[in-house]
């Protein structure tokens, strides 16, 4: 279990899935609960590796999720010929009287890079418009499904048992 915990943080810190737009003020804290989902996508005919993370935080009737998708692309642009696109998406539940009202603000973050994937011009965020569903009953509650580590008990662990026969 040690293992997958390791090359995961490897892939993380390989890919350079940061889980912020600014540095400053993170998104999502990356920690131990934190678990970011990589999937090879195909954008603008190119396929690329998608990192996706989601964290969910209820306090009394309100449910918040946080997803954030990134992703580089080629751009066929000569001066920066990739572009770094991170989607920051939040998704408010407030219950009310038995049904929710869902308030979905989706923004997107752009940058710019060179071949080395570094920086070739300023981050342009481009704000989402919030979209607000009224009445939504608990049963048609479609909220983003939480990328986080469960903890394993070690003790249910197979043993791995190295030997030359």
């Amino acid at each position: 279990m040690k293992v997958k915990k390791v090359l995961l943080a490897a892939a993380v810190s390989s890919f350079g899935f940061v889980l912020t737009a600014n540095a400053d003020d993170p998104f999502i804290e990356l920690g131990p609960g934190v678990k970011v989902v990589f999937t090879q996508v195909v954008i603008d005919g190119n396929t690329v590796t998608q990192a996706v993370a989601t964290v969910t935080e209820v306090a009394g009737n309100v449910t918040t999720v946080k997803r954030q998708i990134e992703v580089t692309v080629p751009t066929g642009n000569p001066a920066s010929p990739f572009e770094k696109r991170v989607t920051q998406e939040t998704t408010v539940a407030t219950l009310v009287g038995g049904v929710y009202t869902v308030e979905t603000t989706t923004d997107l973050f752009t940058t710019p890079l060179d071949v080395n994937q570094d920086p070739t011009g300023p981050v342009v965020e481009t704000p989402g418009t919030p979209i607000v569903e009224n009445n939504v009953d608990p049963g048609d509650l479609d909220l983003p499904p939480v990328t986080t580590f469960t903890p394993v008990d070690e003790s249910l662990d197979d043993p791995i048992v190295f030997s030359p026969m």
